[in-house]
């Protein structure tokens, strides 16, 4: 179950073979304050706001000599819709329950 939930774009989507990781987004750099409390191999929900929502394992990675966050999705058809009358609480109750 996630336990932090992003706000991201949930496109363009990236893969990174080369580190054996899956298809995902970068959220951000490792020192962006909202990302501080993440920790590698976590489960997070990440959400681009009222349009997708993904599940996700984040990893840090590489990039350009900087370290940054990548929420490893794993396939694009875990993005899901989110329909105008939900909110990310309502998703987050779903999968509580």
């Amino acid at each position: 179950m996630p336990t932090h939930t992003i706000v991201t774009a949930l496109w363009p989507l990236e893969e990174l073979p080369a580190v054996g990781i899956g298809w995902g987004v970068f959220p951000g750099l490792e020192d962006a304050p909202e990302l501080a409390n993440l920790t590698e191999g976590e489960r997070v929900l990440l959400v681009e706001p009222n349009e997708l929502q993904a599940d996700a394992t984040v990893h840090l990675v590489d990039v350009n000599e900087r370290r940054a966050w990548f929420g490893e999705i794993g396939n694009r058809d875990a993005i899901r819709v989110m329909y105008p009358a939900q909110s990310v609480q309502d998703h987050t109750a779903e999968a509580v329950s």
